[in-house]
């Protein structure tokens, strides 16, 4: 599977789309300690926005077995 990818950091929506789970999905697995691993904008504010860097993405999901054949283009 290969997918054409313009940022670098990429927003909840983005990765839920990549991985075909739902934006609550990868909320839940933030509280949970689970899932990709994620910075926050703006962390000093009560409205800290998740994102997630590119790389680190690919990483987790070669680690977990879910980016075998993927290919960022």
């Amino acid at each position: 599977m290969a997918f054409e990818v313009q940022a670098k950091v990429l927003t909840p929506k983005d990765v839920a789309y990549i991985l075909g789970v739902s934006v609550g999905t990868l909320r839940n697995w933030r509280q949970r300690g689970k899932g990709p691993p994620y910075m926050k904008i703006d962390p000093t504010s009560n409205h800290a926005r998740p994102r997630y860097e590119l790389t680190m993405l690919v990483s987790w999901m070669k680690e977990s077995g879910l980016g075998e054949n993927f290919e960022i283009l």
